[in-house]
């Protein structure tokens, strides 16, 4: 639990330093670019951050676990949120970017509903699994990983279709990229059930009972 809990945070934190720059740099311009680089290049950190703060949670530490997918369906509400304005935001760029952020807030907004479904069924429950609600939590991840990283990465064909071919060319081209790659490696592989499995079996060894050591 001890090592768990650095993880967590570390994770969950990692979702506010990766989103910020980007919407500070496209919905008010105040980004420093030539100092911190490209905003998007924070996104591409956050993935991993955040699929080695899922993979540390034990199913046997029902409040971590609750906890852990409360905070996220706030993430999730959050970002939906931010997506949206900056859908707003950047209606005047071109056609896809606000394509693009409007598909984002749908997806973010499918998984607040979604982990808050699970979480109100799980308290209804006179005897709540962690084990299923992070089973659950995992699997949504995996798939709202691989659904985000497709519309990512589909920017890249659209963008160049809509108004600029020679977008690979471009300064943004391998941030889009990387950033489309990490999210899909990282949620879709790394939190396959068996990295997650081998990953409990490593954290658990710490464990004193048998339960721990699942």
């Amino acid at each position: 639990a001890l090592l768990s809990l650095p993880f967590q945070v570390l994770g969950l934190a990692s979702c506010w330093w990766a989103f910020t720059p980007l919407y500070l740099s496209l919905a008010y311009r105040i980004w420093p670019v030539e100092l911190a680089g490209n905003p998007l290049l924070t996104i591409v950190l956050w993935p991993p951050a955040t699929c080695l703060a899922i993979l540390s949670i034990r199913p046997s530490d029902g409040g971590m676990v609750f906890g852990f997918v409360l905070a996220d369906a706030v993430i999730f509400g959050a970002v939906s949120v931010a997506m949206g304005l900056l859908a707003y935001k950047v209606r005047h760029i071109d056609r896809v970017s606000p394509w693009l952020c409007v598909c984002l807030s749908a997806l973010t907004l499918g998984g607040f509903v979604f982990l808050g479904g699970i979480l109100v069924d799980a308290a209804r429950r006179r005897q709540p699994s962690p084990r299923r609600l992070l089973l659950l939590h995992n699997e949504f991840c995996r798939a709202i990983g691989a659904s985000g990283a497709t519309l990512i990465l589909a920017y890249i064909p659209l963008k160049m279709w809509d108004d600029d071919p020679l977008f690979p060319q471009s300064d943004l081209f391998a941030p889009v990229l990387l950033c489309g790659l990490s999210i899909l490696f990282n949620f879709v592989f790394i939190l396959a059930p068996r990295v997650r499995a081998a990953a409990l079996a490593a954290l658990c060894k710490t464990g004193s009972t048998a339960e721990e050591r699942e």
